[in-house]
């Protein structure tokens, strides 16, 4: 339904000025559907009428009125009649364009101070992702390590790349060695000439050298045990060697 205002109280007003009809369609610029509910003014006259469902609307002009149509999302269109009145009604289309708001920003806050934050943050309950399958092989589901401070090569696709390419297997060289590097570093400073010094009493640095050619302890026995473990294998090994040299000089 199309409503037509008149803001002027003379229902002949029309007919005796050369008021005609103009038939109207308010449509978006975007899509060229009909836009409802848009406000048309005859901005000279004081006439005023309301699109339909369909966009249309009905408002009386003449020669050199004009039209203020706006609508809510869209920029105001303004439509001058400038040609000769003529006694038959006339149809156009209002084209509107889609209105941009440059709204400023806006910092929204879910709690109203730090402390309730903390609060919620502590009580968050977390919950457990589930685990992603990538159906790799089974000897690149789980990446060794090498124990006690071994380097990790991380993810089952980073060792398939390692595995593969060249650059990945210079890498993997390049771990070795410093793993290797890091395995012969904890043996030097788990048994050295100071630690077996002050565990078997020895002084002399020489006889101290002896004794440890004497004992040779095995790398991965020393790289993986305890200190007390070690300390014992260093002392039985002092016994023999001891015993050893009584032995020797009493056949002398």
């Amino acid at each position: 339904m199309v409503i037509v205002l008149k803001i002027i109280n003379n229902s002949t007003f029309a007919q005796n000025n050369n008021f005609v009809k103009f038939h109207g369609t308010v449509i978006n610029s975007d899509d060229y559907k009909p836009i409802i509910n848009a406000n048309i003014i005859n901005i000279s006259s004081g006439f005023i009428a309301i699109s339909n469902d369909v966009g249309v609307f009905e408002i009386q002009y003449k020669t050199f009125d004009s039209l203020k149509i706006s609508a809510i999302g869209f920029e105001t269109q303004y439509y001058v009649f400038s040609g000769k009145i003529t006694d038959s009604d006339i149809s156009d289309f209002i084209v509107m364009k889609t209105n941009v708001y440059n709204l400023p920003e806006v910092k929204i806050f879910t709690f109203k101070n730090y402390d309730e934050f903390k609060k919620a943050f502590v009580e968050l309950e977390v919950k457990e992702q589930a685990t992603v399958d990538l159906h790799l092989p089974k000897d690149l589901q789980a990446m060794p390590t090498s124990g006690n401070g071994g380097i990790s090569l991380g993810s089952p696709i980073t060792a398939l790349y390692n595995l593969l390419s060249k650059q990945g297997r210079a890498y993997m060289h390049y771990l070795d060695v410093l793993e290797h590097e890091d395995y012969n570093r904890t043996i030097e400073k788990k048994y050295n000439v100071l630690v077996v010094k002050n565990v078997t009493g020895l002084t002399d640095d020489e006889e101290t050298v002896k004794f440890m050619q004497f004992c040779k302890l095995p790398e991965e026995f020393i790289y993986k045990s305890k200190e007390y473990e070690l300390y014992k294998a260093i002392l039985d090994c002092y016994d023999s060697y001891l015993c050893e040299n009584s032995f020797r000089e009493n056949i002398k």
